[in-house]
């Protein structure tokens, strides 16, 4: 990947989402799975955006 034209952008983890029960991933589970993203991400110099 490109690290000037790679970016990982993170949208509407607002609490209607983050606190359901969703399938096929929890709320929980899908904070996880972002939270590994973005320090991946940032470990590798890449940029990101949570909005």
């Amino acid at each position: 990947m490109n690290k000037d034209k790679t970016a990982l952008v993170v949208i509407d983890l607002q609490n209607g989402i983050v606190n359901s029960q969703r399938a096929p991933y929890t709320g929980a589970q899908v904070v996880e799975k972002t939270t590994k993203l973005v320090n991946a991400f940032s470990k590798n110099g890449f940029r990101y955006c949570i909005n």
